[in-house]
């Protein structure tokens, strides 16, 4: 059984859902290495610079060409925008002489890689990741469930995405669209609120975009993520310990869904985790022993270029989310017993 390197390259751990990814993945690690894995990990974070992020990929892409180094490599791949498609597409033809396995952490990104580069079908390379927009379709429903129709009644609602070049702002804001487009009495008042997925970086989009003359009118605030609608409450000052609804997106134990469950936050989209299904895939490949039987029966096999989607769900469960009375205080849900 030969060792396996795991490389995640990504944007941040400042991101509470990405912090909570490289957990889970020292955590999927570790288990390998309970069963006899030498198995190891190492992260490689942009900070927000797309740039470096392509520097990183170049730089480790050439030293695995170089020859076999006794290892097998899992590259997982987070991209920070889009433009680094191009070159990750040709750094993972390399080296065309070894395994080496690159899984995307981006719905439907080997697809889009495949297109620039046929050649990557016969290699091992997929995607693994959440349901961008079934996201955004969640989060429309669960403002359905808190605004049903009624005669004469209009809600109008704040909607903060994620930043502008994000893959999964554009498709999160795709599905809420769709779905929101089913029940016109809810509208957005501003279209263009892009903020980098921060608390501090929602309030300064908002401090800038003349927000404030519409929050008389507001009756809910949505973000992209559960640090940004916080950042939305948090501006909204008095108002946002009223009879303002707030809905965001990540839905992580110990922050979304225990924003929901003190009352700060009406319901969250839970994102699911992918990491671990990645790894597991790729070491059901490479060193089967490592794992237990129940393990292996529950883990995907490796398919080129499969495009492996997985659900989020709502938090609350959208059958217990409620109507909200046109001026009342927003309904808290007190934690789990």
């Amino acid at each position: 059984m030969r060792p396996m390197q795991v490389d995640f390259f990504f944007n941040s751990r400042r991101q509470p859902f990405l912090s909570a990814s490289c957990n889970e993945a020292l955590a999927t690690v570790a288990e390998l290495k309970r069963g006899g894995a030498a198995a190891q990990i190492a992260f490689h974070e942009a900070e927000e610079d797309s740039d470096l992020q392509i520097k990183q990929l170049r730089e480790r892409a050439e030293v695995l060409s170089r020859g076999d180094d006794g290892r097998e490599h899992l590259l997982l791949v987070l991209p920070i925008t889009l433009e680094a498609v191009d070159t990750i597409a040709r750094s993972a033809l390399l080296p065309a002489d070894r395994r080496l396995a690159w899984a995307f952490m981006q719905q439907g990104l080997s697809a889009k890689l495949v297109e620039q580069e046929p050649d990557l079908k016969s290699r091992l390379v997929w995607s693994v990741g959440a349901d961008q927009d079934e996201m955004g379709r969640l989060q429309a429903r669960q403002l359905q469930r808190l605004f049903p129709a009624a005669p004469e009644r209009q809600v109008d609602v704040i909607y903060m995405q994620g930043p502008i070049h994000s893959s999964a702002t554009y498709r999160r804001s795709s599905g809420f669209r769709q779905q929101l487009a089913r029940t016109p009495h809810i509208r957005i008042q501003t279209q263009m609120l892009f903020a980098p997925w921060s608390k501090e970086s929602a309030v300064r989009a908002l401090s800038t975009s003349g927000v404030e003359r519409l929050l008389p009118f507001t009756r809910a605030a949505l973000a992209h993520n559960d640090e940004m609608a916080i950042g939305i409450r948090e501006f909204c000052g008095p108002r946002g310990h009223g009879d303002l609804a707030f809905l965001g997106m990540d839905g992580l134990s110990r922050f979304g869904r225990a924003k929901v469950d003190a009352g700060e936050l009406n319901a969250t989209v839970v994102q699911p985790h992918c990491m671990r299904e990645a790894i597991l895939m790729f070491a059901k490949l490479v060193m089967p022993e490592a794992m237990t039987e129940s393990l292996r029966r529950h883990t995907r096999d490796i398919e080129p270029c499969v495009d492996v989607v997985v659900p989020p769900t709502s938090y609350p469960p959208l059958e217990e989310l409620r109507p909200l009375p046109d001026a009342a205080p927003a309904v808290r849900r007190q934690a789990a017993s």
